[in-house]
Parts: structure tokens; C-alpha cells; sequence
């Protein structure tokens, strides 16, 4: 009996020793805070291990989380991954249908993220800025570039059709003129100031034929003329020559006659009436939005989404190099008090703390056991 009470006693005492040992031993990473003195010694183990290290703790930190938790590629893994993807889909889609069906129109969302108020006329302004800075560089650029260079392809061809086209036309017009009531007027007319400018011999000449009869005869001639081929060819030939000697000739040249102005002014004029979008900014978004809600997430939203996702994971890595997410962690861990420290390690690992006082109390208790057993066996 009294073995076996020994033996208790051993036990109890071992696992007092090996618990209150493990408790201390913990409690000595954390305190005391501060060093202690008694006199001019430092009492060793003061401060405790975790104020002791403080700094070199924040360091160890910010590297464990830049290299192993907060990693580029763990979060590139994240940002591409498929539940990513639909989770971030379904957020856009939903913010988009909001502002589809808001009573606010585009112009309000512009003033209210830019504070901008005319967005309207801005854009006007912008559009006319941008013509009258892209028309002088044009000037400048081309000031002696000929104008064939500067037409589209094919509008050369384009021209010695239309060239040959217009040659026709004349023909055509001034046969159909000069065989009119009014053509042959002309004619008499062009007759009567000739015979005036050639003296007094040939205006008595007129007078003794008569200027009908002369205008009948030449009438028949003049159409006879624009009815030749040799008077097509030779008016085409004109015309092409002509043309030529414009397509050479340097922009500048066409440049002089463009009122730059007036040409900037007509196209702001008509892109403010004609383009829908301008009308638009002004109206409420959902009295036109949601006739394009369907291609906006179905086509747009998705393509988006994906384009972005790639964007992003693509410059992770300079952003956590721009970023220096290990010295954030350092100085963030730097500004914690020590009591806050063990409050968020106590909170991350106490169960494991008490565990470990338990395994100390359990093997102090087993080496009381042994050594009373070694004790009643030498006794």
C-alpha cells in the first residue's frame, strides 16, 4: 500500500514539474516585456523571447508571406481559375443591369466620377481640338506629297473613268443644247457680238445674208461637231491632261482652296446630330440601355471578364515588386504592442499551447512513475 502511494505522490510531483515547467516556458516567449533588473544585472530570459525579437520577428513574417502565402503565382492561379471567372461574371453583370436600368443617364455618371459637367459639349470641343490639330499636321506632312499619294487606292482608275464619263456627258448635253430653241439664241447671239467686233465691212456682210440664215447654216455644223468622235477624243484628251496635271501637283496646291474652319465645323455639326451616342448622354439609360442588354453580358461582359482576368494575372508580378509587400508586412507587424502580439498568437495557436502543457504534465507524470518504481526497487 504504502508502494503505491509512493509511487502517486511521484507521479503527481512529476506532472506538476512538467506542466508548470511547459506553462512557464510559453509564458516566457511573451514575458516579461520588458528587460528586469535587480540592481545592475539583467535577470537572464527578460525580456521575453517575442519582444526580444521583435524586429527580426516582422522581418521573418513579411518574408513567410511574400514567399510561401502571398505568392504571384498562387494568385495568378487564383485570378484564372474558372470559379473565379463565373464569380467575378456574375458581379459584373449584376452592377451592369443596375446602371442598364437607372433613371440616370451617362452624363450624370460622367460628372459624377469626373465632375464634368457638359460632357456634350466637351466632347465637341474635344472632336474640333483634335480635327484642327490633326488638319495641320496633315498641312504639314504632306505640304509636298503629290495628290495621287494622298487619294485612296483605286481612286486614280476611279478618275479617268469618271473623266471619261464626264466627256460623254458634255457631248451629249451641248448637242442636245445647241439643237434647243435656247442653243440656237445662243448662237445668234454669239454671232451678232462677232460680226460687231470685226468692223463695219463684215457687220454689212451680216446684214446683206442675215443673221438667221447664217445661224441656220452654222447651227447644223456646231451639232455635227460635238456628234464627231474626233471632238470626243479631243475634249477626253483635255479632261485627262488636265487631270493628270492635278493628281501632280503638291497637296499644298489643294490644301489653299480647303476652308479648314468650315470643313472641322460641318463634321462636329453632323457627328452632334447624326451619331446616337451624343443625343444619348443625355438621356435616361434605361429608355435605351436595355436594347442592348442582351449583347452587352452575353458577348461583351464574358470577353471582358476573360481579357481582364489575363491583364491582371499578367502584371501581378511587377505589381508585388512595385508594391514591396514584405516591407508592408514588416512595418504593418512593427506598429502591433506586444499584448496584441500575444493576443493574436495565443488566438492562432492556444489550443496547441495548452497541448503542449498537457504532454508535459503527461511525461513529467510518467518519468515520477519511473522513478519511483526505480526508487522502491532500490529501497
Amino acid at each position: 500500500m504504502n508502494a503505491v502511494i509512493t509511487i502517486i505522490i511521484m507521479i503527481a510531483i512529476g506532472a506538476a514539474i512538467g506542466g508548470v515547467t511547459n506553462s512557464l516556458a510559453i509564458r516566457m516567449l511573451f514575458r516579461p516585456y520588458k528587460p528586469v533588473y535587480i540592481g545592475s544585472v539583467r535577470v537572464p530570459f527578460t525580456p521575453g523571447l517575442i519582444p526580444k525579437r521583435r524586429n527580426e520577428l516582422a522581418g521573418q513574417l513579411g518574408r513567410v508571406v511574400t514567399d510561401h502565402l502571398l505568392t504571384p503565382e498562387g494568385l495568378q492561379a487564383k485570378i484564372r481559375s474558372d470559379m473565379f471567372s463565373h464569380q467575378l461574371n456574375d458581379w459584373v453583370t449584376l452592377e451592369m443591369k443596375e446602371y442598364l436600368y437607372s433613371e440616370k443617364s451617362l452624363s450624370d455618371y460622367v460628372e459624377k466620377w469626373t465632375g464634368l459637367s457638359d460632357v456634350r459639349g466637351f466632347l465637341r470641343e474635344t472632336l474640333r481640338e483634335t480635327l484642327d490639330i490633326k488638319w495641320e499636321e496633315a498641312k504639314h506632312r504632306h505640304a509636298d506629297t503629290p495628290i495621287k499619294e494622298l487619294l485612296p487606292p483605286g481612286a486614280v482608275r476611279q478618275s479617268e473613268v469618271m473623266t471619261k464619263e464626264l466627256t460623254q456627258l458634255i457631248m451629249v448635253k451641248a448637242g442636245d443644247y445647241f439643237r434647243s430653241r435656247a442653243g440656237k439664241e445662243q448662237l445668234a447671239l454669239l454671232l451678232e457680238r462677232f460680226l460687231e467686233g470685226k468692223g463695219s465691212m463684215m457687220n454689212f456682210f451680216g446684214t446683206m445674208i442675215g443673221n438667221d440664215r447664217l445661224v441656220d447654216r452654222i447651227q447644223p455644223e456646231v451639232i455635227r461637231f460635238f456628234e464627231d468622235p474626233g471632238t470626243e477624243k479631243m475634249i477626253s484628251g483635255l479632261l485627262q491632261q488636265e487631270r493628270k496635271a492635278l493628281f501632280e501637283k503638291p497637296a499644298a496646291a489643294a490644301f489653299a482652296y480647303v476652308d479648314s474652319r468650315a470643313a472641322v465645323d460641318y463634321i462636329v455639326e453632323t457627328v452632334d446630330k447624326h451619331v446616337p451616342v451624343m443625343e444619348r448622354l443625355e438621356q435616361p439609360l434605361k429608355e435605351w440601355a436595355p436594347a442592348y442588354e442582351a449583347k452587352l453580358l452575353e458577348e461583351w461582359v464574358p470577353k471582358a471578364v476573360k481579357k481582364g482576368q489575363g491583364s491582371i494575372a499578367k502584371r501581378l508580378p511587377n505589381l508585388f515588386e512595385q508594391l514591396h509587400l514584405h516591407d508592408v508586412v514588416k512595418e504593418q507587424v512593427d506598429t502591433f504592442s506586444t499584448d496584441r502580439m500575444e493576443a493574436m498568437l495565443l488566438t492562432i495557436s492556444g489550443r496547441e499551447f495548452k497541448l503542449i502543457t498537457y504532454l508535459g504534465a503527461l511525461i513529467g507524470g510518467f518519468v515520477g512513475c519511473v522513478q519511483g518504481i526505480v526508487v522502491l526497487w532500490i529501497v
